[in-house]
C-alpha cells in the first residue's frame, strides 16, 4: 500500500481528504501535537519539528500533500495575524522543499495548496490557470509566496499546485455563519449580495485531490472550484428554500468593513470573482456538484441528518 504523507492533516479539509485516501492509502499525518489523536487503521499520527523529521517520513513515500497554514478567515487580519497566515504558510512549504532535495527515496507527488485568491479581484473577469496573478491584494501575495516553494523545487517528481475556493459542506464555517441569521428569522445578505464566490462542494474537493493523485498525466496549477461560479445572493436564496425568514436584510458594505477592515472584507467577505476549472475539466474529471441548488441541497440534508 503507498504511502501519503499529509501535512495540516487535522484541520477542515484534510480530515474529509484522510477519511477518503485511508481507503487506498497508507496515511501520515505530520502533527505538532500527535498525542492528540488515535492511530487508526491506515491512518497514523507522527510528531514533527523540523527538517529531520519530515525528511525521515518522505523517505519512500508516494506523495507528500500539503495543507498546512493558518485559517485565513478566523480573525481579524491584524498586522500579527497576517504575519501568522504567511509564515505559516511559507515555513511547511520551504521545510517540505529542503526535505525532499535531500531524501534519498524522494516521494513521486508533492500536491501543494494555495487558493483562488491568487487571482485578486477583478471584475468582470473569468480567472483559469493561465490567468496573471492578482495585483494590490493580500491574498494573492500569500499565495504567490505559499507557491514558491514547490516552483523552485527542481527534484523530477511530479507537482500539482491546487488552487481552491471557498469549500462547502455541513460543516464548514461559511454556511454555519449564512446559516445562523435564519434561526432569528432573518435573511442575512453581506453587501449587496451580486458578489461572486468561487465555490466547491467537499465532496468535489477531496475527489479532486484524490483524482490529481492517482492520475500521473496531471501536473501543474489546477483550480479547484465548481464551474459554476454564483452569487452570495443566490447562495443564500437557496438557503432560504430550506430555511425560513421574516424578512431580508443586506449588511451594507461600509459596517463591514468597520468591523472587519477593508482588506478582509473585500477579500474574503465580498470576494468577486469568477473561477473557472479549465485544466481539472480537460483532464476529464467529473464533479459530482456542478450547480448551487444541488450543493445546497445536499449541505442542508446532511445537517438535518445531524
Amino acid at each position: 500500500m503507498k504511502k501519503v504523507v499529509i501535512t495540516g492533516g487535522t484541520g477542515y479539509l484534510g480530515k474529509h481528504l484522510v477519511n477518503e485516501l485511508h481507503k487506498a492509502y497508507k496515511i501520515v499525518i505530520l502533527t505538532r501535537n500527535p498525542h492528540k489523536y488515535k492511530n487508526m487503521g491506515n491512518v497514523l499520527y507522527e510528531e514533527w519539528d523540523n527538517l529531520n523529521t519530515i525528511e525521515e517520513k518522505l523517505e519512500e513515500a508516494y506523495a507528500i500533500i500539503n495543507l498546512a497554514g493558518e485559517n485565513i478567515g478566523s480573525k481579524k487580519w491584524t498586522q500579527d495575524q497576517k504575519k501568522k497566515i504567511l509564515n505559516s504558510r511559507i515555513t511547511t512549504a520551504q521545510t517540505i522543499k529542503k526535505s525532499i532535495e535531500i531524501c534519498n527515496n524522494k516521494p513521486k507527488v508533492w500536491i501543494q495548496a494555495s487558493a483562488t485568491g491568487y487571482y485578486g479581484v477583478q471584475n468582470h473577469t473569468v480567472f483559469d490557470e493561465d490567468s496573471p496573478k492578482g495585483e494590490g491584494s493580500f491574498l494573492s501575495d500569500v499565495c504567490y509566496e505559499w507557491e514558491k516553494p514547490i516552483n523552485a523545487l527542481d527534484s523530477h517528481i511530479r507537482k500539482l499546485i491546487i488552487r481552491t475556493g471557498v469549500v462547502l459542506s455541513s460543516d464548514s464555517s461559511l454556511v454555519k455563519q449564512l446559516i445562523m441569521s435564519f434561526k432569528f428569522g432573518v435573511k442575512s445578505i453581506p453587501g449587496n449580495g451580486g458578489e461572486y464566490l468561487p465555490w466547491i462542494h467537499i465532496e468535489d474537493e477531496v475527489r479532486a485531490i484524490k483524482f490529481l493523485l492517482s492520475h500521473e498525466e496531471c501536473s501543474g496549477i489546477f483550480n479547484l472550484t465548481s464551474p459554476e461560479s454564483s452569487s452570495m445572493q443566490q447562495i443564500i436564496n437557496e438557503i432560504g428554500k430550506y430555511k425560513n425568514s421574516i424578512i431580508s436584510l443586506h449588511i451594507p458594505k461600509f459596517f463591514l468593513k468597520l468591523i472587519f477592515g477593508k482588506e478582509m472584507t473585500e477579500e474574503i467577505i465580498l470576494t468577486n470573482q469568477k473561477i473557472y476549472p479549465k485544466k481539472l475539466l480537460d483532464a476529464q474529471f467529473q464533479f459530482k456538484y456542478t450547480n448551487i441548488q444541488e450543493a445546497i441541497s445536499q449541505i442542508i440534508q446532511g445537517l438535518n441528518k445531524k
